[in-house]
């Protein structure tokens, strides 16, 4: 297992974007290591994909109820600030994406919305040259009509098997692709990937007191959400 160094945590780089998945359907099976009951379990929200699929303004008709407008996709995975964790050995944690994770097809319209979490870890290779091992990816998919609203529940869980210090990245990649009928590219796409840099330190024992003491990632629904205004009317 590699003990991190500095500059390999700070390092961002991304691999290929891959598709990505989000509605509640068709998913692909997860990747995860042994997940016991018996092992104290850690949950980490690394992000919060919203997608969505819309119809919009016809800028040369705009009176014109009968003209079918064109879509256009619209996707955001609200990420994570870079998160450090500290477990006890043999933890296992769940690098998840937030439950509140959706994906809106708006009447009238047709696509295919994606939403993909790969889990990765630094290690070092030949020359010393900083290499990603994917541990675990787990994703959802839709493609359907609306008025439709899709969810999931997307996550990777590894289990700490080793006391030592982990660089870790999660990468988060949503993707809006509107589609005619006959299930050909009708453009205006959309795709956000974001990348969150993880740490995680592995002891033989953790006391209570220490683990309260350590910062907790904050959760991305948490820090993006504001209340509305409420209104008399």
């Amino acid at each position: 297992m590699l003990f991190c160094r500095k500059h390999a945590f700070q390092s961002v780089v991304v691999l290929a974007v891959v598709s990505l998945a989000l509605a509640a359907f068709a998913r692909p099976p997860e990747t995860s290591t042994d997940t016991s009951d018996t092992y104290h379990h850690r949950r980490v929200v690394v992000a919060s994909p919203r997608a969505s699929i819309i119809r919009v303004p016809n800028r040369d008709n705009h009176d014109d109820s009968n003209t079918i407008r064109p879509m256009a996709g619209a996707a955001h995975n609200f990420p994570s600030h870079p998160i450090h964790i500290v477990i006890r050995r043999d933890t296992v944690v769940v690098f998840r994406d937030s439950l509140n994770i959706e994906a809106v097809w708006y009447a009238h319209t047709y696509g295919r919305i994606t939403t993909r979490l790969i889990i990765q870890r630094a290690v070092m290779g030949d020359n010393d040259r900083l290499e990603w091992v994917t541990i675990g990816k787990d994703g959802a998919r839709g493609k359907r009509k609306g008025p439709s609203i899709g969810h999931a529940d997307v996550k990777v869980r590894h289990q700490f098997r080793r006391v030592g210090r982990y660089c870790l990245r999660a990468i988060v990649v949503t993707t809006a692709q509107p589609l005619h009928s006959d299930d050909t590219p009708a453009g205006g796409n959309a795709m956000a990937r974001n990348v969150v840099p993880i740490l995680v330190t592995v002891l033989d024992h953790v006391d209570d007191n220490d683990e309260d003491q350590e910062l907790i990632p904050v959760d991305p629904d948490v820090e993006a959400t504001v209340p509305l205004t409420k209104t008399a009317n």
